[in-house]
């Protein structure tokens, strides 16, 4: 039997448009809204431009807003006011489910109240006071007009609880996840070629997620051996100051955006992958992390904490110390020597990234609203 229906809420106008459709944030809504579709019997979406286009090959039913550039408040009151509408038209939904957005917040409690008895499932992955402390009183108000907390990570979690200071406040633990049938799998030995090895990012390029040491990494090890490139796949405001570090540096090559479909084959396409961080983000789940792993390929990673736990759970990755460029530098060698430990690797991967499916992270919600429900 399935879960009730669901309205699915992005407060963030730009959410599809910022970074022109593509990103970790996009996966997640299409991930997550796949695998609710199986769960729930109805899901509605309300959200800004670019998400109707986006969202089109999934059985839901989408709303999207005009976005009136620099009048936030003005927009803000139309997603209320669309809101209500949606609850007021289908009778009412079960569950409301909102992406925290700090330019939101102060209006949670308005959008509460218009959603009568719909209960509101607040994911959080991060909040506007690790940014600027002063908002936590803000931060505190907003989270307690949530029924349920979903937070991506323990960390999250815990951060969560500081904020509410209520250590007995249930906050549900849901990481992202993958959609795994995106990724064909690949042959065993997949990770043998004539050409050079390829190590490979795929992602947007933003400061302080690390990607200073990924340039600095490569040059060490291109300094050891010239059979390896760096593909770095994506764009972004990191990007001109990434060139600018590499530009010394034979064997990198940029490749840009590429849409949304496209990346399980570029994924599948390298051979070494690369997930950077940096301390300022530790509270976050990566998404990339388990696209990596559906993609079957050699994998090193940053140990933040959630890398940390994965590494211990299933060692199908190596992970480096989280801003040690040497380290990271250390461990793509190992790789980039041996063909058999990629191929290894790759398998493990694979394994692992059936643990993390969106499927199973819908299973936990499932749960926690079975337990709300008897509350």
């Amino acid at each position: 039997m399935k879960a009730g229906s669901l309205l699915y809420v992005l407060p963030n106008p730009t959410f599809f448009t910022a970074a022109g459709t593509i990103g970790g944030h996009v996966s997640h809504a299409i991930g997550f809204l796949t695998a609710a579709t199986k769960t729930f019997a109805r899901v509605k979406v309300i959200c800004g431009p670019g998400g109707a286009e986006i969202l089109s090959p999934l059985p839901v039913a989408v709303t999207t807003l005009p976005h009136p550039w620099r009048v936030k408040m003005i927009w803000n009151r139309a997603l209320i006011d669309a809101v209500a509408h949606e609850v007021r038209v289908d009778d009412t939904f079960d569950y409301c489910y909102v992406r925290y957005a700090a330019g939101f917040a102060l209006c949670l409690t308005a959008l509460k109240k218009r959603l009568g008895t719909t209960r509101v499932l607040l994911e959080v992955n991060s909040l506007g006071s690790q940014r600027f402390p002063m908002l936590e009183s803000i931060d505190r108000r907003c989270l307690r007009v949530a029924d349920l907390l979903i937070s991506v990570s323990q960390v999250g979690a815990e951060q969560i609880r500081d904020v509410l200071g209520d250590e007995r406040r249930k906050v549900m633990v849901m990481p992202n996840g993958v959609d795994i049938s995106r990724f064909v799998p690949q042959r065993a030995n997949s990770a043998v070629h004539n050409g050079p090895i390829r190590i490979g990012y795929v992602g947007v390029l933003k400061p302080q997620y690390g990607l200073e040491d990924l340039i600095a990494a490569f040059r060490q090890v291109r300094a050891t051996t010239s059979f390896c490139e760096l593909i770095v796949v994506g764009d972004g405001p990191l990007r001109k100051q990434m060139e600018a570090a590499a530009q010394d540096v034979a064997g990198v090559r940029y490749v840009g955006s590429l849409p949304f479909n496209s990346v399980p084959a570029v994924l599948q396409g390298l051979d070494i992958l690369v997930f950077t961080a940096s301390g300022r983000h530790a509270q976050l789940s990566p998404i990339k992390l388990y696209e990596y792993f559906a993609a079957g390929k050699a994998i090193v990673a940053a140990d933040i904490p959630q890398v940390s736990d994965l590494a211990a759970s299933g060692a199908a990755m190596l992970t480096y110390r989280c801003g040690d460029a040497s380290d990271l530098a250390s461990k793509l060698s190992i790789f980039v020597s041996s063909a058999a430990m990629r191929c290894e690797f790759g398998v493990k991967a694979r394994k692992e990234a059936s643990r993390h499916s969106w499927d199973q992270r819908m299973q936990l919600l499932r749960a926690s609203l079975q337990d709300l429900a008897r509350s």
